[in-house]
């Protein structure tokens, strides 16, 4: 999400499937954002290596509510260190990720 075409916080749909909708929001006007879909979807369910605790910080632990939580990377991906990632100008930071009812 580039800063430049998210002036007012814009919010993207990610997916959507049946009832759920997965939604970005740009929640840092000062910086362009670039994550990784992988890190989206640890943000939804807890990743590969579940406990209670990263399924109570994942957007699935929220119950039947929906919810939202800001993307957590995992920065040590080669993905966010390549030389090409580094010259974008893009960082791993300032994306909410929102999981809503959508009927």
């Amino acid at each position: 999400m580039r800063a430049a075409d998210a002036p007012d916080c814009g919010e993207w749909s990610v997916y959507s499937i049946g009832s759920v909708l997965v939604t970005a929001k740009h929640i840092n006007n000062a910086v362009s954002t670039a994550v990784l879909f992988a890190d989206i979807a640890n943000m939804i369910d807890g990743g590969k290596l579940l406990t209670n605790l990263s399924i109570t910080a994942a957007l699935i632990g929220c119950g039947t509510d929906g919810g939202s939580e800001g993307v957590q990377v995992n920065v040590t991906n080669k993905a966010y260190n390549t030389t090409v990632y580094r010259a974008s100008g893009f960082v791993p930071d300032g994306i909410l990720l929102k999981l809503v009812h959508n009927r």
